[in-house]
Parts: C-alpha cells; structure tokens; sequence
C-alpha cells in the first residue's frame, strides 16, 4: 500500500485513478507516402487520395509519371495512399568567367554584399569554392540561401561549365547580381524539381512525421526524372534515411528506362545505395500500363504488400502471386531467367510475368549487406515491434515513476513488453514452436547499471526472432525399386 496524505477531518474519502496498463495498439503498416512535385495544394502535409480526382482538386497538375504512377496504385488498392508535395526552390545560375589576380569577384544577393578578392594562385574552381563558402557560411544568409556546385553524374565537383547554384531554401524568388567576372541568371521557381527539392522534402518528413503511422515511402519522379546517377542515389539514400527514423521502408526505382535500358545496367545504378538495416528496398523494371505509360514497380509492390498485410499478416513480405497487378499489360523489360539471377545477386528485386496469375513483385530482398535484415519482412516486423513498443510505453505512466521495493516497476515493464511480443507471436510475426522459442526479456534489477539508475535510466533488453521468408524451396527426387519403398526410407536419413 501507499502512505497517503488525507484531510484532517473525519470522513470518508475517494478517489478515482486507472489500474494496470492501457492495452497495446499495435502499430502495423498502413499507409505509403508518396513524393512529388504539383502545380497547387498544400506542400509537405501527407494528404489522403483516393481518385484521381482528389489528386487534380487538390495538386493541380503533376508529371506524367506521378500521375500515371497514382492511377495504377488506386486501380489495385484504396488503402493508405497519401500524396506529399515537394516545395520546387527558386534558383540561380552563377558563372565565374574569369580569375584575374586582384580582381574583386562579386555577389550582391537579397541585398547582402559577398566579395571576394581574387589571388594569384586562384584559378576559376578556387574562385567557385570561395564564393559557395562565402554564401553558405554568412550568418545574413545561410538561413534563406545555399550555393552548391555543379554535379557529374559520379558526384564529383564539375568545374568544366564554370557555375554554380543558389537556391532559397524558403522557395522565394530573390535577387542576384555580380560583377564583370561574374554573371548570374535571376533566381526565379523553376517548374521541374531539382535533387535538392527532393532531398529537403524528403528530410522534413523526418521531424513532422514522428507519430505518423508506419508505411511506405516512395518517390517516383525522384528517379524517373532526374537525369544523374548521383542525383538518384542521393534521393534513395535520404529516403532511406527517414524510413529509418521513422520505421518506415523506402522502394525505389531505377532511373528512366531510356538510361537505364538493359538489366546488365542495373547493379552499377543501386550500387551506392546504403541499407545499413534493411530499411530500403530497389525495383526493376518499370510496369506499363494499358496505354502503354511507365508505371512505378516500386509504388505498385507498396500496395501489393498493403492488400497482403491486411489481409495475412505484417509477416508476409510484399512479393508473390496473391495480389497481381491489375491494369498492368506490360513491362520495359522481360527478364531472362540469368538476368534474373543477375538481379537477385544484386539483391534488386524483379517483377516478372507470371503464367496464368499476371504480373507480380517476384522477390523481397532488400539493399543490405548485412545478412540479419536481407528480406524485407524481417525489416517490416521489427518496425512494427519497436513502435507498438514505443508507444505502449509512451502512453502509459511509466515515465515519472518511483522505482522502489521489490523490483515490481521492472516486471510490470517486463509484463507489457512479453504481452506486445506475444501479439506478434500469435499472428506469426515471430518464429518458434514455443513462445520460449520466438522471444524474450530480460528487465531486473541484474541488467541495471548502478549509474545510469542514479540518472533515472532504465534498461529492457529485448530479444525477438521474426518469421522467415521462403525464397527457394528444394525438393529431392528419388527413384525407388517396386516393393523398396520402406527400405529406400530407412536409407536416407531425415
């Protein structure tokens, strides 16, 4: 019992108060977040679509990708698809034409003075990194602006076309001039999205999306759109990013079949993309529709995977022959049987035709190169776990507790965390005959450190083992004598 402080007067007294822990909601996935560019509506506010209707009312116009791409998601699935606008930056071109030792190289930008007086040992790419150091360290405008270099398709500096960018990051048009060994192009919106766009877009997910549900992203135009092997890459490597913050799982694309037009180019266009656990997953090639419009692989396989987790279970990955794609009459390329083991070494997973079911994601392996989180179901469990986790703990009264006699805090924590875990156990998310054999927690007074509970730190350890997912299956043939059936069984060993 606790000792409590009543009124001095007699009487009796009650209170009201909640016992126990508010029941776990699990946290599945549900939704898939789509990225890109429109004429109108709301910049990055995840907003539900379910027509293209809602999608011209409320955005206005949108690349042919993008909107070709949303019609075949809505035509195999209404659940979950919520459109996110990119913010497009005003931007200027900045050419440095000379580096004549003593000149002054200048910029007057949004009023504010950049100069830069030219060394003898400068030449054109010093005089460009000096004058992107100079705007991007000035406290007058850093806030508002960024400069950045011209970028070859390998990510390297180009200095060959003697320019470099500014951009408001804020979206506004501005002002920009220089001097005579300086031209510059006014810094006006552009209409087509940039790398960067993408990026920032992409990047205010993670800090306005904390508590949003769990899901996929995507981002078609991000790689049928942008031209550069860098630009692709620093798009998918920055959703990876927020899906990782997140608990949410990127799929992307390869680049425009017109640069990316044979399987044999595949592994060189995912090569630099990073998956450290999991949390990204490639695509190739890209669907036709019935008018023959590239369709996003990656997009249709999120609401495949959508229609299977409500139906199955978050255990099933987003692959197989359960859910095939409809409004689908084509593919850019029919894989050969070595250009699909091609891919499946490269760990890009595949859509195929499949004979008499249609066209269907036919891998579910993701970029990772660490073998814990190779299929993407593993990635999709954890996720689920460690949010329904999260918030279990988060709306219940656990922070601000006195931890005190008999170690009760830790197996009431111990008891939530075995009773979320069951959950999953239950629905096949995790793997064992015995739920001894699928997960565990340790929560005692034995895994503290002495110095970290003097800071109000608690430690859980967690332990799970997720479901599995089958990719091949082996079966062995053996030939057996009449009447040798019984003795042919007894030789090989089970």
């Amino acid at each position: 019992m606790t000792i409590q402080a009543l009124p001095a007067r007699p009487g009796i007294f009650l209170f009201e108060d909640t016992a126990g822990t508010t029941p776990p909601a699990t946290a599945l996935y549900t939704r898939t977040y789509f990225v890109g560019t429109s004429t109108s509506g709301a910049y990055l506010t995840p907003t539900p679509l379910g027509s293209l209707d809602d999608l011209t009312n409320l955005f206005g116009s949108t690349p042919a990708i993008t909107r070709n791409t949303i019609s075949a998601y809505l035509a195999n699935t209404l659940q979950g698809l919520f459109f996110i606008r990119v913010p497009i930056a005003s931007v200027s071109t900045v050419t440095v034409n000379t580096a004549v030792p003593g000149a002054i190289a200048s910029i007057i930008l949004a009023g504010v003075t950049i100069n830069y007086t030219v060394a003898t040992t400068d030449t054109i790419p010093t005089v460009i990194d000096a004058l992107i150091n100079a705007i991007n360290n000035s406290p007058l405008l850093n806030t508002e602006f960024l400069a950045h270099h011209d970028i070859d398709g390998s990510g390297n500096n180009n200095y060959a076309n003697k320019l470099f960018f500014v951009r408001a990051v804020n979206g506004v048009t501005f002002t920009i001039s220089g001097s005579t060994s300086v031209t510059t192009a006014v810094g006006t919106a552009n209409t087509t999205a940039a790398r960067w766009d993408f990026i920032g877009a992409i990047q205010a997910l993670q800090y306005s999306q904390k508590s949003a549900d769990l899901g996929f992203i995507v981002c078609p135009e991000g790689f049928y759109n942008q031209a550069a092997l860098y630009d692709r890459n620093a798009i998918a490597n920055t959703m990876e990013q927020t899906a990782r913050k997140l608990g949410w799982m990127a799929l992307i694309d390869s680049a425009n079949p017109s640069i990316v037009n044979h399987p044999r180019l595949v592994p060189a266009e995912f090569a630099n993309c990073s998956a450290v656990n999991g949390h990204m997953a490639a695509y190739y090639p890209y669907s036709l529709d019935t008018n023959n419009n590239d369709i996003s692989s990656a997009a249709l396989t999120a609401a495949f995977g959508l229609q299977k987790y409500a139906a199955l279970g978050v255990e099933e990955p987003p692959a197989g022959i359960k859910y095939p794609f409809e409004g689908i009459g084509g593919l850019e390329f029919t894989l050969s049987a070595p250009q699909k083991d091609l891919l499946a070494s490269s760990q890009v997973n595949a859509i195929i035709f499949k004979r008499g079911v249609g066209y269907v994601p036919f891998d579910a392996q993701t970029l990772s190169l660490n073998t814990s989180y190779k299929m993407i179901s593993t990635r999709v469990i954890l996720n689920c776990i460690e949010r329904t986790i999260f918030d279990t703990i988060d709306n219940s009264d656990y922070l601000f507790r006195s931890i005190g006699s008999r170690g009760l805090f830790y197996l009431t924590l111990r008891n939530t965390i075995l009773g979320i875990l069951h959950q999953f156990y239950v629905g096949g998310a995790l793997y064992g005959n015995l739920p001894g054999d699928a997960y565990a927690v340790r929560c005692d007074a034995s895994i503290q450190d002495p110095a970290s509970l003097e800071k109000g730190i608690i430690v859980a350890q967690i332990f799970v083992v997720p479901a599995v997912t089958v990719r091949q299956i082996s079966g062995i043939v053996y030939r057996v004598q009449i009447a040798g059936l019984a003795t042919a069984l007894g030789l090989v060993a089970a």
